[in-house]
């Protein structure tokens, strides 16, 4: 079992666990759909991903009682301060598009990156391809496959705590690829997102 590995001392463990991690790749259908936005999306240029895993509107879409517009504003507030960090990291980098991962009910935020971001792209973009439009209602598929292009992009800016952004930062770390928590960006300001946690 997992769990009993994971209390296993042994010298050989950090470079066993590296050839595992080598091969848990995603499987062929999502890795030739990644190359499809690579190479349509992104004309084959890098980009960076940002995984901006908000839970401060979910109270909103169907029950208004548990949104609070308090955290929804600080929320707001935040997106505009962390796009300036992200032009910085993109310009430091001589990038100039991005991909940002965002749950569906959130997709105000990607327009408040557009603000001073121009290419800004996220699932909605890659939904439109025809070779993919046939799975945009398979939320499992088009998952892994904005995981596959987190793990490809040149820098990832991680959520704070994120199960989805752990595994694509697992990924990343076995191919030496830059990462950054949103959390350390200096306009990440937790004083005044008043964000909620995870469970």
């Amino acid at each position: 079992m997992p769990s009993d590995f994971k209390g296993l001392q042994f010298p050989e463990k950090l470079a066993l666990v590296h050839r595992v991690d080598l091969h848990l790749i995603r499987p062929n259908r999502v890795r030739a759909m990644a190359n499809v936005v690579k190479r349509v999306v992104f004309q084959e240029q890098s980009y960076i991903a940002v995984h901006f895993r908000t839970k401060t509107e979910e109270g909103c879409r169907n029950n208004k009682t548990h949104c609070d517009p308090l955290m929804v504003a600080g929320m707001e507030r935040a997106a505009m301060d962390l796009t300036e960090d992200l032009c910085t990291l993109m310009s430091r980098r001589n990038v100039s598009a991005m991909y940002v991962a965002l749950p569906i009910y959130a997709k105000k935020y990607k327009q408040i990156f557009q603000k001073k971001i121009t290419n800004v792209f996220s699932a909605e973009d890659i939904i439109a391809l025809p070779s993919i439009s046939p799975l945009k209602d398979d939320n499992y598929v088009i998952s892994l496959l904005e995981q596959e292009l987190s793990i490809r992009a040149k820098l990832f800016i991680s959520w704070v705590r994120s199960s989805w952004s752990h595994m694509v930062v697992l990924q990343r770390e076995v191919h030496s690829k830059e990462t950054i928590n949103i959390s350390t960006l200096p306009g990440w300001d937790t004083n005044k997102l008043k964000l909620v946690k995870r469970k």
